[in-house]
């Protein structure tokens, strides 16, 4: 389990980029692709980096929130409906 520090940011853990990711994925309403997804994650806050996004989207994967196809990302089809 990952625990994290007692004076860490938690605009900066894992779970908030995911909703982040999920919000903008929502926004969309369609598969986006990957690039145009993390400039739009990053623009969102300037201590946001690549890595954060990919462990975002991994996290996001791994619980089966999101698919990919074509290096296009998006909604996995339960949470279009939501």
């Amino acid at each position: 389990m990952a625990l994290l520090d007692p004076e860490a940011d938690l605009s900066m853990s894992v779970v908030v980029h995911g909703a982040s990711v999920l919000d903008i994925l929502k926004r969309h309403k369609k598969p986006i692709v990957t690039d145009d997804l993390m400039e739009k994650f990053l623009g969102q806050d300037s201590r946001r980096t690549a890595v954060s996004f990919f462990c975002a989207l991994e996290f996001l994967y791994t619980v089966g929130a999101i698919d990919h196809s074509k290096y296009r990302i998006g909604l996995h089809k339960t949470q279009e409906a939501r």
